[in-house]
């Protein structure tokens, strides 16, 4: 397996926040981009571990809550918590960072 350089992970976790971010802008109703499963194996491998992702999730809104007593846990952002000059501007940072 090839060692993935730091500043290559840093990209694709800038995608993924980016697709994320813009999911929700373009369609805030759909409640399938306003909730993550932590679970997931790319969420939890590849986008969470990156110092500041799972904090700036939390900057634009979303929560994390228990589903259930297995510890089965989500990202939810609420149709009413969703800001869109919020996500403007997270989106416009992440542009900003390579």
């Amino acid at each position: 397996m090839p060692v993935v350089s730091l500043t290559a992970r840093i990209f694709r976790v800038q995608l993924a926040l980016q697709k994320i971010a813009a999911n929700v802008l373009d369609q805030p109703s759909e409640l399938r981009f306003r909730r993550l499963r932590r679970s997931n194996s790319a969420l939890a491998n590849k986008v969470l571990p990156i110092p500041g992702a799972e904090e700036l999730l939390h900057a634009i809104g979303f929560e994390t809550i228990s589903v259930d007593e297995h510890a089965e846990s989500l990202m939810f952002l609420s149709a009413a918590s969703v800001d869109e000059t919020l996500l403007r501007q997270a989106l416009t940072g992440l542009d900003d960072l390579i």
